[in-house]
């Protein structure tokens, strides 16, 4: 799943609202993004925009994206690195996961 930014004006709408709906939350905001990391509004919305929008810190953002880059070298094949190699500016281990998907 690839962390793409909005299509059009009402896709943009829904990522703004979840960044809103997770930056007024009360609980834990990591608990949030662990239960929806399947859905991938809420990673584009979230890990495709700055961290103060979610109201999220940089080191939340990071416990976040290191979590979607296991998933993503947990099935490792070409359409997964091709998916990387598109978004290398949110994923800095790209080069590794690319040399590790060659070798393999």
């Amino acid at each position: 799943m690839a962390i793409k930014p909005p299509a059009n004006i009402a896709e943009a709408v829904v990522h703004s609202e979840i960044r809103a709906h997770l930056a007024a939350m009360n609980g834990s905001k990591i608990n949030f993004l662990e239960r929806h990391m399947s859905d991938p509004r809420v990673v584009s919305a979230v890990l495709g925009s700055p961290p103060f929008l979610s109201g999220l810190t940089h080191a939340e953002v990071a416990v976040a994206q290191k979590k979607k880059m296991a998933e993503f070298l947990a099935y490792p094949g070409p359409a997964i690195l091709g998916a990387l190699v598109e978004h290398e500016h949110v994923y800095p281990m790209v080069p590794a996961a690319r040399a590790w998907t060659t070798w393999c």
